[in-house]
């Protein structure tokens, strides 16, 4: 009987996100599923709809799940480019004693943490969707719709790269409930039994989920509640949908009535309503379009008759049946703990992953990132997350600071001090322009031509002046960015590359996906954009104060008689600048609240549209081998249709937010006129003095106003800084790592005599300590060529990670050679951008071998034809097959010729032959070479003069052999004639000896 960690029943989409995080945890994991493939039945006969948890009740864990796992499902299906939409949902009164229910889902959501939500008024609903008929809506912006199928298999794929195994057309025949493992006993397709031992078992199986509860003997039978089960019939709506965003009505009796959705094409389906039903069955009652079409004609009274068709139908599994109020509940024994299985993650867990993960999460476990401030247990999810966030930002700022300390840039405080001289001195040019404006208005009005002309030429100083100074401060502030920018970006990457840090972060789980994105575009923004933050801050509250002093002294105080009565305003000009500059950061913040979600839809359909050239690009062979053009068109077309939707919104707002900004443009030039009017009439104040307050007047609005107009950058800097934080706090979890002993570190030392490698108690863990390998000791002399065999997963790849030095978790020693070279040929050899030569001569650089010898190189491992490419730039990553990259390799390990090579699966992509070739072409022209090769094929046994093979057990692998290996009879006896001679030994098992 087979032991594993954790068994999951059911592939659907709940099953498959709990096996990817289990198998993400370092779990072995299989999933159990009785059809032939994932997501045939719940999970594939639904609406695809992204919810965004209105209805569910404040601080449940559904409202928490659902909630949580809606921003993260957008973020993962965006991470692995999964076809959605964040389309938005209308929940719609079909009559004004609706509108209350309306408030009542508003509050509802506000109270679970959705906080996006709109009240629409019945011409703001209808103006967004013409063809609808309602007394009111709510918008859910957040709402969407994903491709199910893709998710699932998108879930499968992380799942089975992280080492989850599937068996499909097998069932769950029965299980017993042990005291440390649940034994599962299953059957195939062909009726063979087999049995496993698990740690966990997750009854994921839907509508089995309670026959398969009941074969669990040991699990108590009350417990498993009562399954009802209830038909939801679809009902599509041919061509194209005349809505944009789906169509939910209010809620009645509990239910979410006769709704329309949309697929990713466009097209609409409504459903499903509510059948209750006593077995499964998916056929749709053409009978039942009645009650469809009177549903949805109170709030599309346009549908025309005979327009819809029976699409299809889903069925699902309910808690309570006709009548009854959902009662959703966890359950274990009375007066029975739960049972716990410790999870091994103990790291931050992945955060864009899939919505049901937040389900998984329940399972799995996820611990709280080490660098954070430990949560108050009394925030609600909302306040955490503000706090997290907060904390980045600092965390952003506790390495970025370093700019300015002692082992910062020698530049930066000159610079800094010299931007902020400069800052002053041309707000000071600023206040003199203002005063210049006053004095030679003044002279205009008394007709004073010798002052005009006086003033004229004090004019060109000052203007040459102010140049000079906006001109210099450009160039210290970019000067200022860049340096900083260089600075930390040096830091970073060097904390990155060092100590293999930058694979070993894919290695742990962590919120530091595309390191290469946050160190490129989100650090130049995390840095550029402080400094002209600041600045500006600066500017504006040194113009503020210094022009509301002058509006102050130049309007003095406004006289008012209303009703006999005269009121008094003292310092009327400043109070109408507060007033003004009020209204129009308010209106432009209101018009533009959405500017930010519109640029990023916009800028994530743009990404989608690159991405679907790139890869007809990238795969325009097999497209062209296939006649996929019309496809790939149709494709292309629904993409860039998108991308001009979006647009045309952004449009909109840029027309809407350019009202404001312009009409403010406008008035605020006449406006101080307009105030100063009076007093220049009735001769209590000069032109001069009015053409100074109204240009007071524009640089006071130009200073209140800049919160508002940087806003946009603001929520960019924002997001960029906490992703370069975040990858910054994974590197901060590295190198404590690296200098603990809680866990221990893999040590690295020298060898003795002729010992070209020796594993010392050698134990191989998982950076949360759990065992890969156990204590493993072998020694390998000079000249030999060891193969390490073993069944997948037993820790083989992992081993040679650890001798690379890649992998630091575990205890033991790792010992090379003082003097000798290692060479390492991975299973997937990089190949770089450039010539052939540089390609074939990485990692040295090209010009360390002569052209005759890498042609050589080339020649002896069957790439002669490509000799005569030698300096050709190429994607070769793209041109050479799987194979050809391996036989890439094999000339480098040629022209490097190292003491040492380790051989990762460094033959997989070969065939048989090939292989041959290519051990046997080592041999010969590396006869001294000391090898450690990595392997499942057996033919490779000719090869080597040893074999150790690792076995998988419970608490880790373990070396079951070391054996000596003599030539058998095989087919290529020649072969092994010409590697090993005509002599024969004696095979027996051999000792690991301490070296």
């Amino acid at each position: 009987m087979q032991t594993i960690d954790c068994v999951v029943a059911g592939a659907g989409v709940v099953g498959l996100a709990v096996a990817r995080a289990l198998a993400l945890a370092g779990r072995e994991v299989v999933v159990i599923e009785q059809a032939d493939a994932i997501g045939t039945v719940t999970s594939s006969r639904n609406s695809e709809v992204i919810h965004a948890g209105l209805h569910y009740a404040p601080g449940s864990l559904k409202a928490r799940l659902c909630v949580e796992g809606r921003r993260r499902l957008y973020g993962y299906c965006a991470e692995h480019d999964i076809a959605h939409a964040r389309t938005g949902k209308l929940i719609v009164a079909s009559e004004h004693g609706q509108t209350d229910g309306l408030r009542k889902i508003e509050a509802n959501a506000r109270r679970c943490g959705v906080d996006d939500l709109q009240f629409l008024t019945q011409s703001e609903a209808e103006s967004l969707e013409p063809a609808l008929t309602c007394a009111g809506a709510l918008l859910s912006p957040s709402t969407g719709i994903v491709d199910s199928h893709a998710l699932m298999q998108s879930l499968r794929g992380d799942a089975e790269a992280a080492g989850a195994s599937f068996a499909f057309l097998t069932t769950v025949a029965g299980a017993t409930i042990g005291a440390d493992r649940i034994r599962i006993d299953t059957r195939d397709a062909n009726g063979e039994a087999f049995a496993l031992a698990a740690g966990a078992f997750i009854n994921a199986a839907g509508l089995d989920a309670q026959a398969v509860a009941g074969r669990i003997e040991g699990f108590p039978q009350r417990l498993i509640p009562r399954q009802w089960l209830a038909r939801g019939n679809y009902f599509a709506l041919p061509g194209r949908s005349p809505f944009s965003r789906l169509i939910y009505p209010v809620p009645v009796d509990g239910g979410l009535g006769v709704h329309l959705t949309l697929d990713l094409g466009g097209s609409a389906r409504f459903g499903p309503d509510v059948e209750w039903i006593d077995h499964v069955d998916y056929t749709v009652d053409p009978g039942r379009s009645a009650v469809f079409y009177e549903a949805i004609r109170r709030y599309w009274p346009g549908l025309a008759d005979g327009t819809l068709q029976p699409a299809y139908a889903g069925v699902r599994p309910k808690l309570s049946g006709p009548g009854q109020a959902a009662k959703p509940q966890r359950q274990k024994p009375r007066g029975q703990k739960p049972r716990e299985y410790e999870p091994r993650d103990k790291k931050p867990r992945n955060k864009k992953a899939s919505a049901v993960e937040a389900a998984a999460s329940e399972i799995v476990g996820e611990a709280p990132p080490p660098e954070a401030v430990e949560p108050d247990p009394k925030l609600t999810p909302e306040e955490a997350e503000q706090a997290r966030k907060k904390y980045l930002l600092r965390r952003f700022w506790i390495s970025g600071r370093g700019y300015w300390g002692r082992h910062g840039d020698k530049l930066a405080w000159p610079l800094t001090i010299g931007l902020l001289i400069l800052i002053c001195v041309n707000v000071g040019f600023q206040y003199g322009i203002n005063v210049w404006n006053r004095a030679i208005f003044d002279a205009i009005e008394k007709r004073d031509a010798h002052t005009v002309y006086f003033l004229s030429a004090v004019f060109i100083p000052l203007v040459l002046g102010s140049i000079s100074l906006v001109v210099t401060q450009v160039y210290l502030r970019m000067t200022m960015q860049r340096r900083w920018r260089s600075w930390l970006t040096t830091l970073v990457i060097a904390r990155w590359l060092a100590n293999g840090r930058y694979y070993q972060l894919n290695l742990v789980q962590g919120d530091h996906q595309n390191p290469e994105a946050r160190l490129s575009e989100d650090l130049r923004v995390a840095t550029e954009a402080p400094v002209d933050f600041v600045a500006g801050v600066i500017v504006a509250t040194l113009s503020a104060s210094t022009f509301i002093v002058v509006l102050w002294t130049i309007g003095g105080a406004l006289s008012v008689s209303l009703g006999g009565s005269t009121f008094t305003v003292p310092g009327f000009l400043v109070i109408t600048a507060v007033i003004y500059a009020a209204i129009t950061s308010t209106s432009m913040f209101v018009i533009g609240r959405d500017f930010v979600r519109l640029s990023e839809e916009k800028n994530q359909t743009e990404a989608e549209f690159r991405y679907v050239l790139t890869r007809v690009r990238e795969n325009g062979e097999s497209i062209a081998l296939l006649g996929g053009e019309e496809e790939e068109r149709s494709g292309i077309d629904k993409t860039f249709a998108g991308v001009l939707k979006r647009w045309a919104q952004l449009t909109g707002q840029h027309m809407r937010t350019a009202l404001v900004s312009q009409g403010s443009s406008l008035f605020a030039p006449v406006v101080p006129v307009l105030l100063c009017a009076p007093k220049f009439l009735d001769g209590s104040m000069s032109l001069g003095q009015v053409m100074q307050a109204a240009s007071a007047f524009a640089i006071v609005q130009g200073a209140f106003g800049w919160l508002v107009d940087n806003y946009p950058r603001l929520a960019d800097w924002n997001a960029s800084a906490r992703r370069i934080a975040s990858l910054m706090m994974s590197l901060d979890g590295l190198e404590r790592a690296e200098q603990s002993d809680e866990l221990g570190r893999i040590q690295h030392g020298e060898t003795k005599g002729d010992t070209m490698l020796s594993l010392d108690n050698l134990s191989v863990t998982l950076d949360d300590g759990t065992s890969v390998v156990k204590e493993t000791e072998v020694g390998v002399e000079a000249g030999e060529r060891v193969l390490v065999s073993g069944e997948s997963g037993s820790g083989k790849s992992t081993l040679v990670r650890a001798i690379a030095g890649l992998w630091p978790w575990g205890s033991g020693g790792v010992n090379f050679h003082p003097d000798k070279r290692l060479f390492m040929l991975p299973q997937r050899p990089y190949i770089p951008s450039g010539t052939l030569r540089r390609v074939v001569a990485y990692p040295a650089a090209a010009d360390n071998w002569k052209l005759e010898q890498i042609k050589a190189a080339l020649d002896k491992v069957g790439l002669g034809h490509l000799t005569g490419r030698i300096k050709e730039e190429a994607p070769w990553d793209q041109t050479l097959s799987g194979g050809e990259k391996q036989r890439v390799a094999f000339a480098r390990l040629l022209l490097h010729r190292p003491d040492i090579v380790v051989l990762d699966e460094a033959t997989s992509a070969l065939d048989e032959k090939s292989q041959d070739q290519m051990m046997q072409t080592v041999i010969r022209e590396l006869p001294e070479v000391t090898i450690v090769s990595v392997a499942h094929r057996a033919e490779l046994e000719a090869f080597h003069t040893r074999k150790i093979t690792l076995e998988r057990h419970k608490g880790g692998a373990k070396l079951v052999g070391d054996i000596d290996l003599v030539p058998r009879k095989r087919k290529r006896g020649l072969l092994q004639r010409a590697l090993w001679g005509s002599g024969t030994r004696a095979e027996k098992p051999r000792k690991t000896a301490k070296r």
